[in-house]
């Protein structure tokens, strides 16, 4: 719950959350990549960001409630690309690389990935 105190805002947490730290977003063109700690991996344009009511934030990707409690998924990463960037991802030994035009065949809709 968002609200405000004498000019000061205030937000309560359900346990095992926390506040992510503001990250800078020079343009809309750019590509929001969030990943959890189950391995799920969802990336939008910053322009398809939904905005919560209230002053209570944005909603990135939509993690079952039931699996949050319990520990067994969260949101481990959060970043923002410019356009036409490689990504570069390590799992365990393997290291995979997207190129610019394979992560714009994959770019998912923020609007399903947050049912």
């Amino acid at each position: 719950m968002a609200r405000n105190r004498a000019g000061k805002a205030l937000i309560t947490l359900p346990d095992n959350a926390h506040v992510m730290p503001p990250l800078v977003i020079e343009d809309e063109s750019y590509m929001l990549l969030a990943i959890t700690a189950a391995g799920r991996m969802l990336m939008f344009p910053v322009s398809d960001l939904p905005q919560l009511s209230k002053g209570k934030g944005n909603k990135i990707i939509s993690i079952p409630a039931a699996e949050a409690a319990a520990g067994q998924d969260g949101l481990a990463h959060l970043f923002v690309l410019p356009p036409q960037s490689t990504l570069t991802i390590h799992v365990g030994k393997r290291k995979i690389k997207l190129r610019p035009e394979e992560l714009q065949k994959s770019p998912a809709s923020a609007a399903a990935a947050v049912r």
